[in-house]
């Protein structure tokens, strides 16, 4: 679907928001749907959808039971708790339009396990959403390569990544700049 930058956002209408919201909470009870009623997520979701009703539904059902079932809000990265030098992703300030700035390094980070880079992510992401001050619903990634290397190409962690930014974190990575990137060789060279 082609779309207009100068258009106005997608955004679903006060009857369609109500009754999305009526049917979150039939399937889910009041507590659960709770986690995704506010008006600012079902509009993230509906756009992330490209202005589809049932497809935007569907992902606020899963997300829903995956905020009841991990609890991100609460979470808390155990690896850097037993050791800070496990994990370098974090928030650092925010930037002209007032989103949260995080910054992320591999040169800092010690652990190189999926399962706590993971929870060390989500941790993160939660917490630049609330660092987002009224009318922000995005952030800003730095991401400094120095310090990368073989250990830090877990393809499972590129999967985590975006399917946590996809899934469960739609329409929040405003920009991403990279640092220090490493530039791959052309063929033939040594």
């Amino acid at each position: 679907m082609a779309v207009d930058a100068g258009a106005e956002p997608l955004r679903l209408s006060v009857g369609l928001l109500e009754k999305l919201r009526a049917e979150l909470e039939a399937e889910l009870g009041r507590d659960v749907a709770a986690l995704v009623s506010d008006e600012a997520t079902l509009q993230r979701f509906f756009r992330a959808t490209g202005g589809s009703y049932k497809e935007s539904r569907s992902r606020l059902l899963e997300h829903a039971e995956w905020r009841a079932e991990v609890g991100p809000e609460t979470m808390e990265c155990s690896a850097c708790e037993s050791d800070p030098h496990s994990h370098y992703m974090h928030l650092i300030g925010h930037d002209k339009q007032g989103r949260p700035v995080m910054y992320s390094t591999f040169a800092l980070a010690e652990n190189k396990s999926l399962g706590p880079l993971v929870d060390h992510m989500i941790q993160a992401f939660e917490l630049a959403v609330r660092a987002m001050p009224p009318g922000v619903e995005s952030w800003v990634w730095l991401n400094d390569f120095a310090g990368f290397g073989l250990a830090d190409c877990h393809p499972g962690l590129a999967m985590s990544f975006i399917e946590l930014s996809g899934v469960h974190y739609p329409e929040r990575l405003g920009q991403v700049t990279w640092r220090r990137a490493v530039r791959g060789k052309r063929s033939g060279e040594m």
